[in-house]
């Protein structure tokens, strides 16, 4: 497999591919932990040789079935009930990038969550008003950037510490 495998295939849920591949490109990351599993993220990131925590929190179905296909040491999923849930996670001391693509309820509060644990937070489906992204509290030391795929957005979050 090559990073050319990894492409969106029409579907909508691989539109964020492009925005990972720069993200990896310029930065050194090799933990991450994703709220929402993805044929396309979870993936790319175990691909990319990172150990990854992945937290589904949406379909008990849909994580047997990622935990049926994906075989990895480097891999820990978790499935929680309730979005509220996050806040009972033990989280990795260390998290260079988290992507969040879960539940619709909590995506700002997973992003508030992640400020200050991970230098590098970015969010799919930024285009999306339902999510209530006017909840994100945005630390001074964070920057934005909004990718934009044809109206398809991922928003990215970085801290000065590592612009």
């Amino acid at each position: 497999m090559t990073e050319n495998d990894f492409r969106d295939d029409g579907s909508g849920y691989g539109t964020h591919l492009e925005m990972l591949k720069i993200i990896f490109r310029a930065f050194d990351i090799n933990s991450v932990v994703e709220f929402g599993m993805g044929n396309f993220s979870t993936l790319y990131f175990l691909f990319k040789g990172c150990s990854v925590v992945s937290i589904e929190m949406q379909d008990s179905d849909w994580y047997d079935k990622m935990k049926e296909k994906i075989n990895s040491t480097s891999w820990s999923p978790l499935y929680i009930k309730s979005p509220g849930d996050i806040y009972q996670i033990n989280y990795p001391e260390r998290i260079d990038f988290a992507f969040i693509d879960g539940h619709q309820d909590n995506r700002p509060e997973c992003i508030n969550l992640m400020f200050g644990r991970a230098p590098l937070i970015a969010a799919h489906d930024y285009e999306y008003p339902g999510y209530g992204w006017e909840r994100i509290e945005k630390p001074t030391d964070y920057r934005q950037l909004i990718f934009d795929n044809n109206g398809l957005k991922t928003i990215l979050f970085a801290s000065k510490l590592v612009l």
